[in-house]
């Protein structure tokens, strides 16, 4: 119940986040390193940090584990689907794409937040339920300057150099099929 409660109310306002993803009209990309969260962003991002600190502070340890892994796999779930593979091919620029792969590590950032009790963490392994947005969001988020180089690994590379490639990127748990898939989303991609 309260796992399907906070991700209810979690991917509810996400909604605009994923509007603005999609309207591009009047965006000005910001510079991929300055310091600034999307205004639909706060948020989602400040009511799943509240959760998950009166959880921590009120529910036994296992419990709360329990709980996080289900909420943050399922938000993440929601947004691999929602802001990549329902957006579509050829979507995003590479300035969206390291924008996206910034905005991405709040949520993760968000989380170790939250669950430190001032005793240490409330959970072990807090990044292993986001490991997949993570890393969907590195594919997506290669700089401009390495894209060919990673696009050849991926789609002509033999296991050997694909792995690398993935080390390279910080990446250890995508399939090549999930890898192109999110390369796909790239404009620079004419596979």
């Amino acid at each position: 119940m309260i796992v399907k409660q906070s991700c209810a109310e979690v991917e509810g306002e996400l909604k605009p986040y994923f509007h603005s993803l999609w309207d591009k009209t009047g965006q000005e990309l910001t510079e991929p390193n300055a310091l600034s969260i999307p205004a639909t962003l706060v948020s989602p991002i400040t009511l799943l940090s509240s959760e998950l600190s009166f959880l921590a502070q009120n529910v036994p340890s296992s419990t709360v584990t329990n709980i996080y892994r289900r909420v943050a796999s399922a938000i993440s779930n929601h947004i691999i689907q929602r802001a990549v593979a329902h957006r579509g091919r050829n979507q995003f620029t590479p300035e969206e794409g390291v924008t996206f792969a910034a905005e991405c590590s709040l949520w993760l950032e968000t989380s170790q937040m939250a669950l430190n009790t001032g005793k240490g963490p409330a959970v072990r392994r807090v990044d292993l339920p986001w490991t997949g947005l993570l890393e969907a969001a590195a594919i997506v988020g290669v700089p401009a300057a390495s894209y060919t180089g990673v696009e050849k690994a991926i789609f002509d590379g033999d296991e050997e150099i694909f792995s690398s490639m993935m080390s390279q990127l910080g990446v250890r748990n995508l399939s090549r099929e999930a890898a192109i898939g999110y390369l796909r989303a790239r404009v620079e991609c004419k596979r």
